[in-house]
């Protein structure tokens, strides 16, 4: 039976990637800070499941030294969660994190190294989308903090006989995670308040659903004999979407009353944000959903846990 470590296991992808990769008839070792974090007792109670509840900044090789490790999902990260957050907390986060995990990585038999950063970190320069070939151009500290772990990564395992593979997502949304623009929109047009949307509502954005970002993961594992020592891909749905159009569909799908309020005020979000995903879908067999079917699983999945929710009262 083939082990893997995931970090950042108690996280809203991580608690879904523990879930799948344990459906698959694999063994987990998830490590996480939170006592559970968004992880099931279906989960916790798995038997193919260990959990560690630790701070990979602390002692990661006392934590998980018993363990035989087979591939590694790096999935901790410090998410851009709060203005209050400053470089020190990305830096932590972000970088030291990822070269525990590369000391803990070194004199061990480990395959594979799959890590989970953003494409924030890039710039289209002069072409329309957003791939595997846009230079970085990182403008804050989360997105600097997450290219500099990447350097790490292809840097210090460059002499090992690990590959690494990163997989840049959008933003992604799912039923857990509690910010982003479309848990906005969601919030906003439930509750029938009007929804200003800026820009003109003429940006595009990329996105993913949850499940979409998680097969991607699973499908990377799966294919890693064919692939490179050092390899990126590039994860979104299969279309962008204009924000008017979005606001349209989350309205129509929740039967909201709210008016859409264009507005020509200007974001710090300026230019369009569209992915070609042609590498992953050819190498990884990726094959994501649209964002119209992502926001369509999305609102059944949070209507059904309020329900549950209101059951157990």
């Amino acid at each position: 039976m083939t082990t893997f470590l995931v970090t950042g296991a108690t996280g809203f992808l991580g608690s879904l990637l523990v879930e799948k990769l344990l459906q698959d008839e694999h063994r987990v070792v998830g490590i996480g800070r939170r006592k559970k974090g968004f992880l099931s007792d279906d989960v916790l109670n798995n038997k193919n499941f260990i959990f560690v509840q630790a701070d990979i900044n602390g002692q990661l090789k006392h934590y998980l030294s018993k363990y035989k490790i087979d591939g590694i999902f790096h999935l901790a990260s410090c998410q851009p969660s709060s203005k209050v957050l400053n470089y020190d907390d990305f830096y932590k986060g972000n970088v030291a994190t990822t070269r525990q995990i590369i000391e803990f990585i070194k004199n061990r038999r480990i395959k594979f190294l799959v890590y989970t950063s953003t494409t924030s970190v890039n710039a289209k320069s002069t072409k329309k989308y957003l791939d595997e070939n846009s230079f970085s151009y990182p403008t804050t500290y989360y997105s600097l903090t997450k290219y500099i772990a990447e350097k790490l990564l292809e840097i210090e395992l460059a002499s090992l006989g690990i590959k690494v593979i990163i997989i840049k997502y959008p933003s992604i949304f799912g039923k857990n995670h509690v910010n982003g623009l479309i848990y906005t929109y969601y919030k906003i047009l439930k509750s029938g308040k009007d929804l200003k949307i800026f820009n003109n509502g003429n940006i595009y954005r990329s996105f993913i659903y949850e499940k979409d970002a998680v097969q991607i993961l699973i499908n990377a594992a799966s294919n890693m004999d064919r692939l490179k020592k050092f390899d990126l891909f590039f994860a979104g749905s299969k279309d962008s979407i204009k924000l008017i159009k979005l606001a349209e569909i989350l309205k129509r799908l929740l039967g909201s009353e709210s008016r859409l309020l264009v507005s020509s005020k200007k974001t710090s979000i300026k230019e369009n944000i569209l992915i070609d995903i042609t590498k992953a879908q050819k190498i990884l067999h990726f094959d994501p959903m649209t964002v119209e079917r992502g926001l369509k699983k999305y609102i059944a999945e949070v209507e059904s846990g309020k329900q549950r929710a209101l059951e157990l009262l």
